[in-house]
């Protein structure tokens, strides 16, 4: 009977050896000690969302705090409305500062808030201007 194979007694089909397989597949070849991949490493999502926003703070370590604006025609009114949104990004050499207009990409999550990572400035010449600090000396 089912009941019978799945706690073992009688005799065993495959029921038994596929569980026991798809079991070896989730854990990995290794039980499951595969080498985590750092968070810079990991190229972000090709299809993720980008974004443009302004830094409105820079306070914590290695994040920023983006405002995003965007502008849509309310559904009642008719009238064109701005709504702001904030999202907390990873700056890995904390280059960006206050006021600086940034793309944050999507990336998957890296800490309780943190979904995006910082990825550029939107004006090329401010790049320029402000090189990423070497992450030696720091």
């Amino acid at each position: 009977s089912a009941a019978g194979v799945l706690f073992g007694h009688g005799r065993s089909t495959g029921l038994v050896k596929t569980l026991a397989a798809s079991a070896r597949a989730w854990t990995g070849a290794n039980g499951g000690a595969g080498a985590a991949k750092s968070f810079h490493t990991t190229p972000p999502c090709e299809a993720g969302l980008r974004l443009r926003g302004t830094v409105v703070s820079d306070k914590a370590q290695k994040s920023v705090v983006v405002a995003v604006e965007r502008i849509y025609k309310h559904p009642v009114v008719k009238k064109y409305v701005k709504d702001r949104s904030k999202f907390m990004a990873h700056d890995e050499l904390d280059q960006f500062k206050v006021g600086d207009e940034i793309w944050i990409e999507e990336h998957r999550p890296i800490s309780r808030r943190k979904r995006f990572m910082a990825t550029d400035y939107v004006d090329p010449s401010k790049q320029a201007q402000h090189p990423p600090p070497n992450p030696a000396v720091i």
